[in-house]
């Protein structure tokens, strides 16, 4: 069960999950309940010191006042954001160093130059339509996942402005641009191709060529893995055709799985 606790303004009380909720009296006659729950009884506290100081000074607010009024603000903010303030608003969200980093290298070069000037209010689909055949035929030609990345970095700046009511809908809706299609079909070596691709390479490096096509090892495994076959007698040392010698490998091979 919960237990509350009596106090001077508004009441405390713990609940069955172990956090605090805290609730008081408005001005407007409601009971009122904090938006959010608390870790600690005194951070429950804290809230509702801070209610009953704003109360007190004829500060308090209503949530449906504030929910208004943040609502007109982000009207307000949308009638003049444009696409390159939204740009840098939104890679302030990155948290990352090297997404913002090339982030900001993508809509420095191929979303600013078109977009940067035009209000996010007034971006249309039909030219953000434009601005995709203008990556395939102008700004980024023959660069496919160049082209999608920064399609995808201009999706992420809309979605923000969803989020934050400055937009109702997404203005960017081009069919299959995230979709990862390769220039050319993949090619797939032969059991004969590879046969002859192993014949064709110095001797120690044969082994390397069969086990990369058949077992999917990955270079660096490859590159250390060695003969059990004595050198002075020609003979087997052990039964296992081949060993890796892991400590002269890079750890970072260790436990993980075949790759490309």
């Amino acid at each position: 069960m919960a237990s509350a606790g009596a106090r001077d303004f508004g009441s405390i009380r713990k609940l069955p999950s172990g956090r605090w909720q805290a609730r008081y009296r408005a001005p407007d006659g409601e009971r009122r309940t904090a938006p959010t729950t608390f870790t600690t009884k005194k951070a429950a506290s804290a809230w509702l010191a801070d209610v009953q100081s704003d109360i007190e000074r004829n500060r308090w607010k209503s949530p449906e006042q504030v929910a208004a009024e943040e609502a007109e603000a982000a009207a307000a903010r949308a009638e003049t954001l444009t696409v390159r303030e939204l740009a840098e608003v939104w890679m302030e969200t990155i948290p990352s160093d090297n997404h913002r980093m090339t982030s900001a290298s993508r809509v420095r070069r191929f979303i600013n130059p078109e977009l940067g000037d035009i209000k996010i209010t007034e971006l249309t689909r039909e030219r953000c339509d434009r601005w995709y055949r203008d990556m395939e035929e102008r700004l980024c030609p023959g660069a496919p996942t160049q082209r999608r990345r920064t399609y995808a970095a201009l999706q992420a700046m809309l979605k923000l402005a969803i989020h934050m009511d400055w937009l109702d809908r997404m203005p960017l809706r081009v069919k299959g641009a995230l979709v990862d299609v390769p220039e050319r079909d993949p090619q797939t070596a032969t059991p004969a191709e590879v046969d002859a691709l192993a014949a064709a390479m110095p001797p120690y490096l044969q082994m390397s060529v069969q086990l990369a096509a058949w077992c999917g090892l990955r270079l660096g495994r490859s590159s250390v893995c060695r003969s059990t076959t004595s050198q002075s007698t020609g003979r087997p040392r052990r039964p296992s055709p081949l060993s890796c010698d892991c400590d002269s490998a890079d750890t970072s091979y260790k436990g993980a799985a075949p790759g490309p």
